[in-house]
């Protein structure tokens, strides 16, 4: 196994993104793990509770904890979607381009 500091960039590169999926997957699993939960909790009616009280608690843990997770999502995956890969390349060397090209 390598010595921490010889780690090159690429590798910190490699292991912050295995911690973001990880983290992502620990995220689904939970927000998974919750809702089913919550439905078994509901259908076996151990705990008699107004009907209004499960409508509002499946809209808020299944709703607001899947904008939560699609979040979660595009900030490991999403941004490959939205931005090409080389884009940050492609932009500068326009604005570059750009400033070079204006006269004064």
């Amino acid at each position: 196994m390598k010595d921490f500091f010889n780690y090159k960039e690429q590798d910190f590169e490699a292991l912050n993104r295995l911690k973001d999926i990880k983290s992502f997957y620990t995220h689904l699993g939970s927000y998974t793990t919750l809702n089913i939960g919550l439905l078994i909790f509901k259908l076996a009616e151990v705990v008699k509770l107004p009907e209004t009280f499960w409508h509002t608690t499946f809209v808020i843990t299944a709703g607001l904890g899947a904008l939560g997770l699609l979040a979660h999502w595009a900030t490991v995956w999403g941004y490959k979607l939205l931005l090409p890969k080389h884009w940050e390349e492609r932009k500068l060397k326009q604005l570059i381009d750009k400033e070079n090209n204006k006269q004064y």
